[in-house]
């Protein structure tokens, strides 16, 4: 009985509940907490008990799982890993069961996921996701219908095609995305499946992203952005109170806005950059605890100011630019070793750095190049630290050589030296490898 109630206030439907508040509260925080430790509890009576050792692995990826949407970080990494150790103690004495052979394989990749989301990519989790997705692709072998296989392995291959992206390992990225698009668009029954939906519209976006940002092919890019785009309007028109489902609009606007931002059609830009201000403002009214939520309304506002200030609106520029950086700032503090985030700052810097030129106010000017200097220091040690630690992996090297051709950027102050890190075309590995050989001069 007590099991019983464990298992319900652990549902997918209780867990989700809490996501809809605005914050969550001490008691909530130490119920998570306190339900762990009943599991726990439960499974070391019943010793070698398969079902109740099922449930606490299970349990632990749930409860992981909310705690990191509203950023109980550090609990939920420890929530994540007691998961991943249960499933994989389950597979060890279980070798034949494919459910946790299936468990094990999801929760290896939400791990990594989150574990990337803190500390940055290394080869470690880049394994994790590839043996990760080997499991799940042999036992799609021996059942090729099975929804949930074929769901979390094109889940897998979205997140692997991203992290190779970024590494400029364009071909295979390319490859696992449109596997994944394939695999979720012949999915039976997707159309009604929320979850499904929101997968492909990812897979869309990152197709996109990939012919964009590593190829600079924006007309490739335009289906599967608009596509991605269908889908999520799609999916908040459903829901327009559903916080997620009006973030991942907001990625669609930032698509499309990048789309005609590229083809000139900056009142376009404008406009879909405002629609997903609006749309994240929303989330962030809701949850205004909830760090993801502040985190895209800033990065909103921030693409925003720039398609502003390109269109000589400064006095709103600075403004959206502004109110951007109270946020980074504070999320960088709280999360130093977060690379994206500090790529974020020096772009609002160099941000506040342009306007303020253009408006004349040229000591202030300076003193944001200096910021964007510092900032890009810390990020090149933050680098040269990855790379001490995986000496032999040449992605590491290759965004350390990045962030040198950043800075020299920075130096020379170009033009388009703050364009945000994910919104311009990557380096090809060569070359900013080739950046290496400056280091010594710098």
């Amino acid at each position: 009985r007590i099991l019983g109630i464990l298992d319900s206030v652990t549902s997918e439907d209780s867990l989700r509940a809490m996501t809809t508040q605005q914050e969550l509260t001490e008691d909530q925080r130490q119920f998570f907490n306190t339900v762990l430790e009943y599991y726990q509890d439960l499974a070391k009576e019943s010793g070698d008990d398969e079902a109740d050792r099922f449930r606490t692995a299970e349990a632990a990826q749930k409860v992981g799982d909310i705690q990191f949407t509203l950023g109980v970080d550090d609990r939920a990494i420890q929530s994540l890993a007691l998961a991943r150790e249960g499933f994989k103690a389950l597979v060890t004495d279980y070798p034949e069961d494919r459910k946790y052979q299936f468990h094990f394989a999801k929760s290896r990749s939400v791990s990594a996921y989150y574990q990337r989301y803190r500390q940055g990519m290394s080869a470690k989790l880049e394994q994790e996701w590839r043996e990760a997705l080997a499991s799940i692709e042999n036992l799609l072998v021996q059942e090729p219908e099975n929804r949930d296989y074929r769901f979390h392995s094109a889940k897998i291959q979205i997140i692997l095609a991203r992290e190779l992206a970024l590494g400029n390992e364009i071909d295979e990225a390319l490859d696992l995305v449109l596997n994944a698009v394939l695999r979720l668009e012949h999915c039976p029954g997707r159309s009604d499946d929320k979850e499904m939906e929101r997968a492909l519209a990812a897979a869309y976006e990152y197709w996109g992203s990939i012919e964009v940002f590593t190829l600079n092919a924006y007309e490739a890019a335009a289906e599967p952005w608009a596509k991605s785009y269908r889908i999520r309007e799609a999916l908040h028109q459903k829901n327009l109170t559903d916080s997620q489902a009006g973030l991942d609009l907001a990625r669609g606007c930032w698509g499309l806005a990048k789309l005609n931002e590229f083809g000139g059609n900056m009142i376009e830009a404008e406009n879909y950059l405002r629609k997903a201000v609006q749309l994240c403002r929303a989330a962030a009214e809701r949850h205004p605890t909830v760090p993801k939520y502040q985190r895209d309304l800033a990065f909103s506002k921030q693409r925003l100011a720039m398609i502003l200030t390109r269109r000589m609106k400064l006095i709103d520029a600075e403004k959206c630019f502004r109110q951007a950086f109270v946020v980074v700032e504070q999320e960088v503090a709280k999360n130093p070793e977060r690379f994206l985030l500090r790529q974020q700052l020096i772009s609002i810097y160099g941000g506040l750095q342009k306007i303020t030129k253009k408006m004349d106010r040229s000591s202030e000017a300076e003193e944001y190049c200096q910021k964007a200097v510092g900032q890009a220091r810390l990020l090149i040690k933050l680098y040269e630290k990855q790379v001490a630690e995986e000496p032999d992996n040449l992605k590491h090297k290759a965004s350390l050589g990045d962030a040198y051709y950043k800075f020299v950027r920075i130096m020379q102050e170009q033009d388009d030296l703050f364009y945000p890190f994910r919104l311009q075309p990557m380096p090809r590995a060569e070359d900013s490898l080739k950046w290496l050989d400056l280091a010594s001069e710098m």
